[in-house]
């Protein structure tokens, strides 16, 4: 089986180190070797990650123009990596494709995955619940527009429709045919309303659409802390004083800055419930984060 691992990594330096150390996580989960599998990245900033990255990585150069293209006329950024996953389908010998998103570690090699997707099936991270329950303030507004009869008359994506994070996603090239209907809806409910999950609802609903079974879950092998931008800080301070040493002596030093164990705090903090958080709010002392030392 020929496996790929895909990211998308451009414009913002915060990104390129979030991508950095994802890959970290990866390659600790073969001991510091190579992982069994082709690993591609899509960036407009191939020189700075080739100062941390082992020289096996597989780059696509994007630039400006091809992004502004790929996010469509109504400069959708999320519309991007649907467009970069049909051109991996499309340009690579991927059997099986696993996409994460920069703000990912790994937890445990991703075997599990692949052969889940060896196997036909479609990954996501994980579920977050029914649409049409209304259950918080972004599920409430997407009701909204799917109840709209306008858009209902353009797609039959209904409101009693699970939604799953897409920081991961898993398709077997057998199914890639997929990816172009996610494009093709994303673009109508986008259009419709431009609200920023509609590629991602659009991935629920045909990957689940499409599925054998149930969308396989990633959240037990990868982390996803897409509600933690502060550990950016985090990582920036990390590469700088890492930036002249070898890739294997930073892989030997990932875990002073756990994100699984820095983002507890804040975790914690959004966990209480309204008037703890209240009072925490008027002392100005909502969250710290936990010290890390660099040696």
């Amino acid at each position: 089986m020929n496996h790929c691992i895909v990211y998308q990594a451009y414009g913002h330096k915060d990104v390129l180190n979030e991508l950095i150390y994802s890959i970290y996580t990866l390659i600790r989960q073969y001991e510091g070797q190579q992982p069994p599998c082709k690993i591609i990245i899509y960036t407009d900033s191939i020189e700075y990650l080739k100062k941390f990255l082992p020289n096996y990585i597989d780059y696509k150069e994007i630039n400006r123009a091809l992004i502004d293209k790929w996010s469509g006329p109504k400069k959708f950024v999320h519309r991007v990596k649907v467009e970069m996953l049909k051109d991996v389908l499309q340009h690579n010998h991927c059997t099986s494709l696993l996409y994460a998103d920069t703000d990912t570690t790994f937890l445990s090699k991703p075997d599990r995955l692949f052969a889940q997707i060896d196997a036909g099936h479609f990954v996501m991270h994980r579920k977050e619940g029914l649409i049409d329950s209304g259950s918080n303030i972004i599920f409430k507004k997407l009701k909204r527009i799917l109840n709209d009869q306008n858009l209902q008359n353009k797609t039959t994506l209904p409101p009693k429709t699970d939604m799953y994070n897409a920081g991961v996603l898993g398709i077997p090239y057998s199914m890639k045919h997929v990816v172009d209907e996610v494009l093709k809806q994303t673009d109508i409910l986008y259009d419709h309303a431009s609200n920023h999950c509609m590629e991602q609802l659009s991935f629920s609903h045909k990957l689940n659409q499409h599925s054998k079974e149930n969308i396989i879950e990633a959240e037990s092998d990868i982390f996803h802390y897409w509600n933690f931008k502060e550990y950016r800080a985090v990582l920036d301070n990390f590469f700088t004083y890492y930036s002249a040493k070898p890739y294997q002596l930073i892989l030997a030093k990932i875990d002073i800055i756990n994100p699984q164990v820095l983002i507890m705090p804040k975790m914690h903090y959004e966990s209480l419930s309204f008037f703890p958080k209240t009072i925490q709010k008027l002392k100005k002392n909502r969250w710290t984060m936990p010290r890390y030392i660099l040696d």
